[in-house]
């Protein structure tokens, strides 16, 4: 009798152990990259197809929620919205920072559909990844994040970009983004973090 509770208590153990590493926490303590044979990013490969809000919040995620319904003129608008894990931005800027490996998911709800950005700092280069209606694409490597400020009065609006640049300016962000040729603006390449946007 004994030895079949024993037995029991050993599976139960081994049960809990592999559907707590598949819910995805482990996967947001990444060091490195992962590729898979074909060369390809596999990062989002452990995210579940009925994924929620809640769970990105409960596996460490940077999360924004947004729920949208019609208005009088049947036009889509943003009417609820919510934020969590802000302290994992914190804590990933602070080990970038530092010199130390980090890993950030950012994980954005609209209407209950998820749409991913996976972002490293690896070797000394932020490496971001996004998953959207479109595939999954590298936007690319650069040495910088940086936090780009603009003062109005009272009022202080931040950007942050990723770019190998320290001359790239607040203006030569927002410029680009009201410019219809972007080469009349500035050379200097970017990809600005517009989930920021919804902490500020």
């Amino acid at each position: 009798m004994k030895i079949r509770t024993i037995a029991v208590i050993y599976i139960l153990t081994v049960l809990l152990t592999l559907s707590l590493s598949a819910c995805g926490n482990e996967s947001l303590d990444r060091k490195t990259i992962p590729y898979g044979k074909d060369g390809a990013y596999a990062g989002f490969s452990d995210i579940p197809s009925d994924y929620t809000a809640e769970e990105a919040a409960l596996d460490g995620c940077l999360v924004i929620d947004t729920t949208r319904e019609p208005n009088v003129h049947r036009v889509l608008v943003a009417s609820q919205q919510s934020t969590a894990g802000y302290e994992h931005w914190e804590r990933f800027t602070e080990q970038a920072e530092a010199g130390e490996d980090a890993f950030l998911r950012v994980a954005h709800f609209i209407d209950g559909t998820g749409y991913y950005h996976d972002l490293y700092y690896v070797d000394g280069w932020y490496v971001l990844f996004t998953w959207n209606e479109y595939g999954i694409t590298k936007e690319g490597s650069f040495q910088y994040l940086r936090c780009l400020a603009e003062t109005s009065g009272a009022k202080s609006h931040r950007l942050y970009v990723l770019t190998d640049s320290m001359e790239l300016t607040y203006h030569d962000v927002t410029w680009t983004f009201l410019s219809s040729s972007l080469s009349t603006v500035t050379d200097i390449p970017f990809i600005w973090l517009g989930f920021m946007t919804y902490f500020e």
